[in-house]
């Protein structure tokens, strides 16, 4: 649904499950959902959150919420150091049309069309 709001509002589109370079860890790339690299050679990478990843046992691989998050949290902050800016956003922002749109122009997603 996030992509149907880009394509519907001109939005360049961005490319889906980009591999990031790990600098802590080589061979072990962070996958990415949404990655632009702009005009300018700007990389933005978008996360769409859900809270299937803190709860499901599948997922969570035997951490407690408190350790999912703070993973999390140092991921990003590593992904912070291979590109230039990193756009959070939830299925509420998706469902929320105008809310998204502003969150990409904010973040510099260039209209296209």
């Amino acid at each position: 649904m996030a992509r149907a709001i880009m394509i519907e509002h001109g939005f360049m589109l961005p490319e889906l499950q980009v591999l990031i370079e790990n600098p802590d860890n080589p061979g072990h790339p962070w996958r990415c959902d949404f990655f632009w690299e702009l005009p300018d050679g700007t990389i933005v990478v978008g996360e769409l959150d859900g809270g299937e990843k803190y709860v499901n046992p599948a997922m969570t691989h035997g951490r407690d919420v408190l350790q999912v998050m703070r993973d999390e949290r140092l991921r990003e902050s590593g992904m912070t150091l291979a590109v230039d800016r990193v756009m959070r956003f939830t299925f509420s922002d998706v469902a929320n049309e105008a809310r998204l749109v502003a969150l990409l122009e904010r973040f510099g997603i260039p209209h296209v069309a």
